[in-house]
């Protein structure tokens, strides 16, 4: 009897590799991704319950000033503390060449400009507050002026390259972008813009705060938009500085001329403006704060300062006036008691005398009476 022979079956070595891998995994209890119930992961990602994190905004208080065009105001005292430096010199040059003017103030105000911006109306400075996302931007109109039907400007660029250009319906802003800085600065670019043309409707894209959400648009009338990038500076403002941003008087018809000054109504006078900006990191009520502080007429009100304006303070009782009885004597005595009170009050006597009796009123009487004397 022969016995029969088992046949071999030999697996690839790399088989044996898996399989010996998988066996291995199994018996660890080891997991190839992330556990969705723990916390650190997919689903539960650890958060430092401590830790506030807020959207970064910043928040501008915007000042404009308007005085006759030459004012020593606008042109000398306000630029006397100025620092222009701080924009680059080719930059400057471009700048002054288009009328324009930009500079930092720090520290305490010039006298003169301190008390305008304490002036009581008609001219009391015009204070408008932003307060946007850091990074998003926001127009500002200086003068406030009406778009000019027709109006043609040379504008030259930082290379020195000039160029002229017609526009009709012409109204100049700025545009100020505002971004953190630092670990409590803020960074201002302010660009010039012209809104010209016919108005007209387009599509605008609405922004949306997820990357991957897909964009929408709305339907936007307007004019047409031109930020002349060429001519944007930057600069960076610490707590208590200012940015001073002005035309020059002496370049009528540039740019400056028309973003800063306007004709006065009514009269033959051209009105020039000049804005100062604040810049803080927090809220719109603690702009101004650090080592320069806006006058307090600038300054917003709190809930604590308004509700103090409202409420009224304790009024003090106050004592009717008396007045004098009627003429009438049918009513008189039914009100004051009688006939006889009627009489004393017009004679003159005390109403409570007349309870006295009729001798007691004869010994008054003759005791008040004065005491002749013979030969007196």
């Amino acid at each position: 009897m022969s016995i029969p022979k088992l046949c071999k079956f030999r697996l690839p070595w790399i088989h044996l590799r898996v399989i010996t891998l998988g066996l291995l995994l199994v018996l660890s209890g080891c997991k190839l991704t992330p556990s969705r119930d723990k916390p650190g992961g997919a689903l539960n990602p650890v958060v430092d319950p401590g830790r506030v994190i807020e959207a970064k905004r910043c928040s501008l208080t915007v000042v404009i000033l308007t005085r006759p065009q030459g004012d020593p105001l606008l042109n000398e005292i306000a630029w006397s503390l100025a620092d222009e430096q701080v924009v680059e010199p080719e930059l400057r040059r471009a700048l002054q060449t288009n009328g324009l003017r930009l500079g930092r103030l720090t520290g305490e105000l010039p006298s003169g400009l301190s008390e305008q911006l304490r002036a009581k109306p008609p001219n009391q400075p015009d204070v408008q507050m932003i307060a946007n996302a850091s990074g998003e931007s926001a127009l500002i109109d200086a003068n406030q002026a009406q778009a000019q039907p027709s109006i043609n400007l040379l504008l030259s660029d930082p290379q020195g390259q000039v160029r002229g250009k017609n526009y009709s319906d012409a109204k100049g802003f700025l545009r100020v972008t505002a971004t953190h800085e630092g670990p409590s600065a803020v960074s201002l670019r302010l660009a010039p813009e012209l809104h010209h043309g016919p108005v007209q409707s387009s599509f605008m894209p609405i922004p949306t705060g997820a990357l991957m959400m897909p964009r929408e648009f709305q339907m936007s009338s307007g004019q047409k938009q031109e930020t002349l990038r060429d001519l944007a500076a930057t600069m960076t403002l610490q707590p208590g500085q200012i940015a001073v941003i002005g035309a020059r008087p002496d370049r009528n018809g540039t740019l400056g001329d028309l973003l800063f000054n306007k004709p006065e109504g009514n009269s033959d006078r051209i009105k020039q403006s000049l804005v100062l900006i604040w810049a803080n990191r927090n809220s719109v009520s603690e702009a101004g704060t650090g080592s320069f502080e806006l006058p307090p007429a600038l300054m917003p009100l709190d809930d604590e300062a308004l509700k103090a304006d409202v409420v009224p303070g304790p009024v003090a009782a106050t004592r009717p006036p008396e007045t004098a009885p009627p003429a009438d004597s049918s009513v008189v005595p039914a009100l004051v008691g009688g006939s006889e009170a009627l009489n004393a009050t017009s004679t003159g006597i005390d109403p409570d005398s007349t309870s006295q009796s009729p001798v007691e009123q004869e010994e008054s009487n003759q005791a008040d009476s004065p005491t002749v004397t013979p030969g007196s």
